[in-house]
């Protein structure tokens, strides 16, 4: 048995796996983060895995071959659009538990009906305790047999939009003042205003 207590970081490239010596008694348990970065390819981890932490899939592929138990923790996933999201495959069984996490990337906002296969398995048993999603998305998960998908249910318009300040410090400078906690919102910038804008 391994335990992580701190975070392994895998970025989809050749070489990045944790491999079984095959004698079917390797186990790992996750107690910090697993995070699978953007790279070209699919990352793996061989053994048994048990979560108590973090898996975070933003983008790319994390594939787990053995079987997998979420005792609690957290799988986040990422989603830049409709085809690009990152995933989480178990080709064992998975016993669900825990919590379901997404977020938004890049400024994407999804649409009603949207769906997104975020993890696969060879089987599964349970569900998620918690679906987390970014304020004024409303959505469920559906299970089957083999894929976890997330269907986007409602939008809704935050009540309390953020506000944005533009404060004048002298003739050529301005202070612009956007707050950190802007839920589901982006502030666009540009660093090519033509003289006079």
């Amino acid at each position: 048995m391994r335990t992580n207590q701190g975070v392994m970081n895998f970025y989809g490239a050749s070489g990045d796996n944790i491999s079984s010596y095959g004698g079917g008694y390797e186990y790992l348990v996750n107690q910090g983060t697993v995070n699978e970065q953007p790279g070209t390819g699919t990352s793996s981890i061989q053994p048994s895995f048990t979560n108590n932490g973090t898996v975070s899939a933003l983008s790319g592929i994390l594939s787990f071959q053995g079987n997998f138990t979420t005792v609690g923790g957290t799988l986040s996933f990422g989603v830049s659009n409709l085809s690009s999201f990152g995933q989480i495959h178990i080709l064992g069984n998975v016993a669900l538990n825990g919590t379901a996490s997404v977020s938004w990337l890049g400024g994407f906002t999804p649409g009603i009906s949207n769906s997104f296969a975020l993890l696969d398995y060879g089987s599964h048993s349970g569900t998620f305790a918690n679906i987390t999603l970014p304020p004024g998305i409303l959505g469920q998960g559906t299970y089957s047999s083999t894929v976890f998908s997330l269907l986007i249910t409602s939008l809704t318009t935050p009540t309390n939009p953020p506000v944005l300040e533009i404060e004048r410090l002298n003739t050529s400078t301005v202070v612009i003042l956007w707050p950190i906690g802007a839920g589901n919102f982006s502030l666009q910038t540009s660093t090519n205003v033509s003289s006079g804008s």
